[in-house]
């Protein structure tokens, strides 16, 4: 019983290695401010975005994360998709207030160096909507 499970880990780790392997590598600096940054996460995953910042996706607890870092491995941002229950309690006041029944589609919690927001697509009705809150929970942009 023990066989497949080591097979999945070994087969991940290859994968893992070859896609990196593969793909161009962030400058040291960047490697190491990611290390610092996120410590405890694994199988990262590195893409240059152009304009010498670097997007790294991992996975860190029971959860996939993108990281944004510049060319000097400074951090510009971290998304990460949440659960509703992850969702603040300001913001599910202003949702129960403003939307009957909402469908959600993706929630994403952005954080960066200027706090902590985030970024819900939800569907109500016949309408797509776009919302964005700050950490406090007030909503700062809406688009359809």
């Amino acid at each position: 019983m023990k066989l497949p499970r080591i097979l999945r880990i070994a087969l991940a780790k290859s994968l893992y290695l070859l896609v990196n392997f593969v793909q161009k590598s962030p400058h040291r600096s960047i490697l190491i401010a990611f290390r610092y940054r996120y410590p405890k996460a694994s199988f990262p995953t590195w893409a240059f975005q152009g304009d010498g910042v670097w997007e790294v996706t991992f996975s860190k607890g029971t959860k996939e994360h993108c990281a944004i870092f510049d060319s000097n491995g400074n951090w510009l941002g971290t998304r990460t998709i949440v659960s509703r229950n992850m969702l603040p309690t300001k913001i599910w006041a202003d949702l129960k207030e403003h939307f009957v029944k909402p469908d959600f589609l993706k929630i994403i919690q952005l954080s960066m160096p200027q706090g902590q927001f985030y970024e819900l697509d939800i569907y109500e009705d016949t309408h797509y909507i776009h919302l964005y809150y700050d950490g406090k929970g007030n909503l700062y942009d809406q688009g359809i």
